[in-house]
């Protein structure tokens, strides 16, 4: 038997194309949804927007509903905090399913990359590349930062002195890489979920690697004799300790890290969440507040909370001693005390560093 021409099977095309309620398909029809007699999509099918709306209403109800969910516990610290691997320089950020940041997080070291769990429903986002990561970045570190400044301890003297989709099971989507690390002074991370409307930022400040720590020193040393005219005589008066104000400038010679160019350099972070025990140990070199030029300080300290820490060490002094002419009990007939500016190099004191960042609110308050 023949098979029939094309000239034959024409007719029969045009017939079952003029069909009652058929039409042909369009290019711009939505895929799923192909045009029919009236231009409406089949009966019984949701349009695209009718989908999405319903997707984003269920996965609203489903981070309510797994907003204490004990499974964020896998990938967070206790309380909530968000999980730091210092040995991989690593801190892990979870997200609910429309993008917020779960864990809690105040900074992020410079030094440090990220990687991003999203905690959504099981069976339809929870896996491929459903959601996007992108992160923009604020506005580059400065090379070598200070942590506090010289005014920030001047202050402080005064102070002193799915549609069908089950929606109950969550499970982790991961990010595909890792992100960072950064030398700018914060970034924003952006989480998205376009097939269910998602999108939502996380703003994080940079805690960058600092070089050395500006503070206010207290010390007590020796007790220091001092002169006066008493009954027309010279009387001498040693207080049992002497308390003197110094700005400390401190390094941290155990302390090394990676900036954000991953350069290993000394320096520490100051937050919690980032130090070690090695970084709460320092050597402190220092002024007299009043007199620079009238007493230094050279010595060690161990930070016992976070920018305070005990020191101790030499405090060389220039000292008004009485002049060797004159002796304690001899008659004075003028109204000052012959005195001689000198040096007294074998002294020491202890006492209390605190960073001049704790103190610059503290001296804010204190003039209120």
């Amino acid at each position: 038997m023949r098979p029939p021409s094309a000239r034959r099977l024409l007719p029969l095309l045009g017939v079952l194309l003029a069909a009652p309620g058929a039409r042909p398909a369009r290019a711009d029809d939505p895929p799923g949804f192909p045009s029919t007699g009236g231009g409406a999509p089949a009966a019984g099918k949701p349009t695209v927007d009718e989908l999405a709306r319903q997707r984003m209403a269920a996965l609203r109800k489903f981070v309510r509903d797994k907003e204490s969910d004990p499974k964020y516990a896998e990938h967070e610290h206790a309380g909530g905090a968000c999980r730091i691997d210092h040995a991989k320089k690593l801190v892990t950020l979870t997200f609910s399913a429309d993008g917020v940041l779960h864990c809690r997080l105040s900074e992020l070291a410079e030094g440090y990359r990220i990687e991003v769990y999203v905690l959504t429903v099981q069976g339809l986002y929870a896996s491929g590349d459903h959601y996007g990561v992108s992160v923009k970045t604020g506005e580059p570190l400065k090379a070598a930062p200070i942590h506090g400044s010289s005014s920030d301890a001047k202050a402080a003297l005064a102070v002193l002195s799915g549609l069908g989709e089950d929606y109950s099971a969550a499970e982790w989507w991961k990010a595909p890489r890792t992100y960072g690390p950064y030398h700018f002074d914060g970034i924003t991370l952006t989480i998205s979920l376009d097939e269910a409307g998602v999108e939502a930022q996380t703003q994080l400040k940079m805690a960058p690697l600092y070089l050395v720590n500006l503070s206010v020193v207290a010390l007590a040393g020796p007790g220091v004799s001092s002169y006066a005219i008493v009954d027309g005589k010279i009387a001498e008066s040693t207080n049992k300790a002497d308390l003197d104000y110094y700005v400390g400038v401190h390094v941290f010679p155990l302390s090394w890290n990676r900036n954000g160019h991953k350069q290993l350099r000394p320096g520490r972070y100051y937050s919690d969440r980032y130090d070690s025990w090695a970084d709460r140990i320092s050597l402190v070199v220092g002024a007299n507040l009043s007199h620079p030029r009238e007493g230094g300080y050279l010595g060690a300290a161990l930070e016992l909370y976070n920018g305070i820490a005990i020191t101790g060490g030499w405090q060389p002094r220039k000292l008004h001693a009485l002049d060797p002419r004159s002796a304690v009990g001899d008659p004075i007939t003028g109204d000052a005390v012959p005195t001689n500016s000198t040096w007294k190099l074998a002294n020491w004191g202890v006492g209390l560093s605190v960073s001049s960042t704790i103190l610059k609110p503290l001296g804010s308050l204190a003039t209120r």
